[in-house]
């Protein structure tokens, strides 16, 4: 199953990757999410992803070693993932 995902980036999650090349580039980004979407539509494959509870709006938090990534997901014909916070792991809750 092939999925045509689009991929957003916030200023914030733009930024990170710029500063942490060794930890994440927009590739390894790219391969992340699209693995995070397969098991959203539910293929089994070996990625943390989960639905984030005490916010206003639906988002899901990707887990990478030690960064954390937060986005939203829109399911349709053509895959929607806005990428709304990427940090580290003691950082990204506050």
């Amino acid at each position: 199953m092939i999925f045509d995902l689009v991929i957003n980036y916030s200023r914030a999650a733009n930024r990170f990757i710029e500063m942490n090349p060794q930890q994440l580039s927009f590739r390894k980004m790219e391969e992340l999410l699209e693995k995070a979407v397969k098991k959203l539509n539910g293929i089994e494959i070996n990625v943390d992803v989960c639905e984030m509870k005490d916010f206003r709006y639906k988002y899901y938090r990707l887990r990478k070693g030690k960064i954390r990534i937060l986005l939203t997901y829109e399911k349709g014909v053509i895959h929607v993932v806005n990428v709304e916070e990427i940090g580290f792991r003691g950082d990204i809750y506050k």
